[in-house]
């Protein structure tokens, strides 16, 4: 049942978008751990090295090369449901010599390496693509880290929405159709969930992206901008509205 809630995060990998984290960091990463820095969580002029960090669903680990290459850690470890990213990844890591290792490891099962204490713990862009944020953030809190912080789709108010996209494709003259989840958290009900756990210093911050991003010409998934009456950018996967945020939760 376990690995049944990871078969569709595997089916719809695209190697494209984890390889592009790679030759150009994301503005959301950039604008995420300065958000982390800010927030005393990182120090980019340290002279000595931090605790460990994991990333939760690291993909082919780009957010860890760009924390490799801008804050001075020990070792920076991942883990995701794919073999393809994870090996594509290795590879990738072991060329460019960076200090990151990552593991194929299901999100519901806590990660435990010998010796290692994981002082914090990312989920960067991914609790909202999973069929709830319960069971991975249960798995998370077993390891006893001091703070997690990442980046998922919220709401300001009770309500929470859990969304099933379908989208058909075809390739090789063939038809097809993969499902996404979508899900809008509560922030509210987010917080409760982490107090009752230990994690009582709990800060969100709304992500509004500054630059514009254009849709897809298949107009299937993949985020794009629209401007508001503020001016604003709004994020969009096709018919649905992104509401992004960053949250952090110290135990304080």
């Amino acid at each position: 049942m376990l690995e049944a809630k990871g078969s569709e995060w595997k089916k719809n990998i695209n190697l494209a978008y984890h390889l592009k984290q790679y030759n150009k960091t994301f503005r959301s990463t950039e604008i995420f751990f300065k958000w982390l820095e800010q927030k005393k969580l990182l120090n980019i002029n340290a002279k000595k090295t931090y605790p460990n960090i994991i990333e939760y669903g690291c993909g082919m680990g780009g957010n860890l090369a760009y924390l490799n290459k801008q804050y001075p850690f020990n070792n920076l470890y991942g883990i995701d449901f794919s073999k393809t990213l994870i090996d594509t990844g290795n590879k990738i890591i072991k060329k460019n010599q960076l200090n990151i290792s990552l593991s194929k490891h299901n999100f519901y099962k806590p990660f435990v390496k010998k010796n290692v204490f994981f002082e914090g713990v990312l989920s960067i862009q991914t609790l909202s693509w999973l069929p709830n944020y319960i069971d991975p953030l249960n798995s998370i809190i077993k390891t006893r880290p001091n703070w997690i912080a990442g980046s998922s789709l919220f709401y300001d108010g009770p309500i929470e929405s859990f969304i099933i996209m379908k989208e058909s494709y075809s390739k090789n003259k063939k038809k097809y159709e993969k499902t996404h989840n979508y899900n809008v958290y509560s922030i509210d009900k987010f917080k409760n969930f982490l107090k009752i756990r230990g994690y009582n210093k709990i800060s969100f911050k709304k992500f509004n992206i500054d630059i514009y991003l254009s849709r897809t010409k298949s107009k299937g998934s993949g985020t794009f901008t629209i401007k508001n009456k503020k001016e604003e950018r709004m994020q969009f996967s096709g018919p649905i509205y992104l509401p992004w945020y960053f949250f952090i939760a110290e135990k304080k």
